[in-house]
């Protein structure tokens, strides 16, 4: 290039080209920039939500879990007798399918509002999980109707028309809906095993081991 031709470039365009490449540049920068920290927000966010939903969902399991097993204990309390009562030992039929119906009637309600409560924390976690967390809290949820039904049936048996299971030579229904009612291994020379509270262990395990996931996975979307 000659002195001529150098004297000849329009500089200003150059120079004018180049800013409009710089500030194109920037543009694309800060975009990117801007891009990256909403998906870093976004997926913070996403964790913080799964770790609160978790929590909460864990909280509600527990609780519903501790209420089952309250509701099944093997003794019956003085405090949880109809109000003067006389020994359900020496009570008619219909004393003492009143008398236990009473007693049914008074262990439910804390586990119902406790079944409320996880019904409630496994909507908010089938939003953000998907049906498999319906699923998995549905089937821990179903022993509570499991419990009822026994214990309604348990009612009825002792009533003066029940059909008392062990006159009809179905013990094996008996002892299932005695064993589903009461943990006998919380009274006293009870059996050393309870299927339905295996059956509810298993179920509990189950939610537990997808709330691990979230939690764990929570903390550490949180963290970054």
């Amino acid at each position: 290039m000659t002195p001529q031709d150098v004297c000849s470039v329009d500089w200003v365009k150059v120079f004018d080209s180049g800013k409009d490449v710089l500030v194109a540049g920037a543009a694309v920068l800060a975009s990117c920039v801007t891009w990256h920290g909403i998906n870093s927000w976004r997926r913070e966010q996403r964790g913080k939500a799964d770790f609160e939903v978790a929590r909460a969902l864990a909280r509600a399991l527990y609780a519903y879990r501790d209420a089952v097993t309250e509701a099944r204990q093997g003794v019956i309390r003085t405090s949880e007798h109809p109000p003067a009562s006389d020994s359900v030992r020496e009570a008619s039929p219909q004393q003492r399918a009143e008398f236990y119906a009473h007693v049914f009637e008074g262990r439910l309600k804390p586990l119902n509002a406790a079944a409320v409560e996880l019904e409630a924390a496994r909507n908010e976690a089938e939003a953000l999980w998907g049906a498999k967390a319906r699923t998995l809290v549905n089937a821990a949820l179903e022993c509570k109707g499991e419990l009822r039904g026994a214990m309604w049936a348990y009612v009825a048996n002792e009533q003066p028309d029940g059909e008392h299971f062990d006159d009809h030579g179905i013990s094996g229904f008996a002892d299932m809906v005695r064993m589903t009612v009461f943990d006998a291994t919380t009274g006293f020379n009870g059996p050393d095993i309870d299927p339905f509270g295996i059956r509810l262990s298993e179920r509990i395990d189950a939610v537990q081991q997808m709330l691990q996931q979230h939690l764990s996975g929570g903390q550490k979307k949180s963290r970054r």
